[in-house]
């Protein structure tokens, strides 16, 4: 039998959880979401499809208010971007 080196091991065990940690990590996020009412399940026929999620998705409520939200955050940047430009003028 051939001895490895600890270091070897190490290496393997770490390439093991930057490979397979985030696919689990995901799956349980993607569970938690749907049964939170966040996603729809792929049963519901989501509009938009998330990748890696099972077919879980967005339907239109979900999407109408994320599109919403994304547009307030960018509304409010603009606000306060030209609100700053405006108080270092003066």
């Amino acid at each position: 039998m051939r001895e490895t080196d600890p270091l070897t091991g190490v290496l393997a065990t770490l390439v093991a959880v930057v490979v397979i940690g985030p696919t689990l990590i995901a799956s349980r996020a993607t569970g938690w979401l749907v049964d939170h009412g966040l996603l729809v399940p792929a049963a519901a026929d989501p509009i938009v499809v998330l990748p890696a999620a099972g077919g879980a998705g967005l339907d239109g409520r979900r999407l109408l208010a994320i599109t919403a939200g994304f547009v307030l955050l960018v509304v409010a940047g603009f606000l306060t971007r030209s609100a700053h430009r405006r108080e270092g003028k003066e």
